[in-house]
């Protein structure tokens, strides 16, 4: 016992030694997602519990040898036979689904706060575009004892909410749900839709919108057919697994320029970027925290978008519908929102992001408060 006792003690200190000595990593490879970092703490952070949340994070990101360990699990999981690996579900028909969160503690706070937005910008049409996940559109794929239908109530809570608001809202499951017996419109190891997918929310918001649109207006190009997504690398399900990525080139000639916060030269697809860990970030070359894109289109109004990844592949389809997008996502803007909406002459804002990602993101509550 007291051999047992010994080494457990060992193995604590050494692994808190480790902890404190070791290179702290920005990025999991095995997730795909920048890593929590240590914060100074503040009076504000602490007093809101927040400081003390991103130190918990903190520590369960920057775990010695945490890789491994999640490697170790996912091995353990498969040899049980398990379906479900780190809240991501292997479906029939090898679909990668990933669970959608039990709760989301800022919802009436982020309701909130976008009214308080729209409030302070009535002269402005505020659209809004919370997408469905896999697990709302392919419940056919999913084992039999995944209960389903969480993800669409929360949409549909969200979308009530804010129609009271006099925002419009686009419900785009119905569109997916019927593509999807046809398309792709997710991909298989990855959280994100399809460019397919995002096409078809797009035919919905351009009805909204009063887009015209032609189903011929794009040639669909095949520019990689190696793409081992996120909840690949996440699970451990599929590793021999591949998705195709496909990108939507106008037909007609449009021009159009692209700046971001960072690179000197961006694009609007990036082609270096399926060489490397994330081919998903083929569009715009990645997520920034802002983006300009100036179009010169027929439609004089500007636009702007509050995003996530999945808008990435969207916002392609808007090119020579509008004068200017300039894109703003909530994880890495530290600007000002409202100074973007006097300086670039904001006709329209709207938020495109999914359902997963807005209920476990905090970072929009953040950027609108600021505002």
């Amino acid at each position: 016992m007291l051999l047992l006792f010994v080494t457990i003690t060992m193995f604590v200190i050494s692994m808190d030694i480790i902890f404190i000595a070791r290179p702290k990593s920005d990025y999991s490879t095995i997730e795909k997602r920048i890593l929590e970092q240590h914060h100074i703490p503040d009076w504000k952070s602490m007093k809101t519990g927040r400081y003390q949340q991103m130190e918990q994070q903190y520590v369960s990101d920057q775990f010695p040898f945490r890789t491994a360990w999640i490697r170790i699990k996912i091995f353990l999981d498969r040899l049980e036979g398990k379906r479900e690996s780190n809240d991501v579900f292997l479906s029939k028909h090898g679909y990668l689904i990933q669970a959608f969160p039990d709760k989301d503690d800022k919802f009436e706070e982020k309701v909130v706060s976008i009214r308080a937005f729209r409030d302070a910008h009535k002269d402005i049409n505020f659209v809004s575009l919370i997408a469905p996940t896999a697990i709302s559109v392919l419940e056919k794929e999913l084992p039999k004892n995944v209960v389903t239908g969480a993800e669409i109530k929360y949409i549909d809570a969200l979308n009530n909410q804010l129609k009271s608001d006099e925002i419009q809202t686009i419900d785009v499951l119905s569109a997916l749900k019927e593509a999807s017996e046809s398309t792709q419109v997710y991909y298989k190891t990855d959280h994100h839709w399809t460019t397919k997918g995002a096409y078809v929310a797009f035919r919905e918001f351009a009805h909204l919108m009063g887009i015209s649109f032609g189903e011929g207006e794009y040639k669909w190009l095949l520019v990689s057919d190696e793409f081992h997504g996120s909840l690949s690398s996440r699970s451990g399900f599929c590793a021999s697994e591949t998705d195709r990525i496909e990108i939507a080139i106008p037909k007609e000639n449009i021009q159009f320029s692209v700046d971001n916060d960072t690179e000197t030269n961006p694009k609007l697809y990036d082609i270096k970027k399926l060489q490397t860990d994330n081919p998903y970030d083929v569009f715009l070359g990645g997520n920034y925290g802002k983006i300009s894109i100036n179009c010169g289109g027929e439609n004089k109004e500007n636009l702007l978008i509050l995003k996530d990844s999945y808008a990435n592949c969207f916002i392609p389809f808007l090119l020579g519908e509008y004068n200017k997008i300039v894109i703003v996502d909530p994880r890495y803007f530290q600007g000002d929102l409202d100074g973007i909406i006097t300086s670039e002459s904001i006709t329209t804002v709207v938020m495109i992001f999914n359902a997963n990602t807005f209920a476990t993101e905090s970072s929009i509550l953040r950027l609108l408060k600021r505002n």
